[in-house]
């Protein structure tokens, strides 16, 4: 069987992904989703700008950009662990989320948890009015057009959803601090 149009075909898709991802874009109905749930959250968080848990999450994030899930299980498992030890108390809905992805066996569902413990994260970081500056991340083409975000300390983009195959694919929503 010949592979070369196949390979071919892939290679255009590729290309077709890359540009849609670094079309400039303005921020998204997503962006103020997420703000507009942000405010309608009223659960008092407490030291949500642990640096400890940030740190944890931004390794989950590196090991997901590199697609390692072997290091994401075992990152995820300390990241759950530190959340119950030093939240007072503890989030509920981070708890269940970290959990969902300590207990992810493979990458496709690892990312997909992730996208949970983001998604949470990003409410009580907010929340807690933390002084560290933090860039809200975007991939639109994430779960099937679906889209997704990350928390970063730095502007450059490195996409946990896509890893090595579309490394650069997103853009950045917001700035927290």
């Amino acid at each position: 069987m010949n592979m070369k149009p196949m390979k071919q075909v892939q290679w255009m898709i590729l290309a077709v992904g890359l540009s849609y991802c670094t079309t400039p874009t303005t921020p998204s109905d997503h962006s103020q989703h997420l703000a507009s749930e942000q405010s309608k959250s009223s659960e008092k968080r407490q030291n949500a700008s642990d640096p400890l848990i940030l740190m944890d999450y931004i390794k989950i994030k590196d090991a997901l950009v590199a697609s390692d899930s072997e290091k994401v299980s075992i990152l995820a498992k300390t990241f759950l662990n530190n959340l119950k030890n030093e939240m007072n108390p503890p989030s509920e809905a981070l708890s269940e989320a970290a959990d969902s992805l300590s207990n992810a066996l493979d990458l496709d569902t690892q990312r997909q948890a992730f996208k949970s413990v983001t998604e949470v994260l990003t409410k009580w970081i907010k929340a807690s009015n933390t002084q560290e500056t933090l860039f809200v991340q975007f991939c639109p083409m994430a779960f099937k057009g679906q889209g997704a975000t990350w928390l970063s300390r730095s502007k450059e983009i490195k996409n946990p959803y896509f890893g090595a195959m579309m490394l650069n694919c997103g853009r950045i929503d917001e700035k927290i601090n």
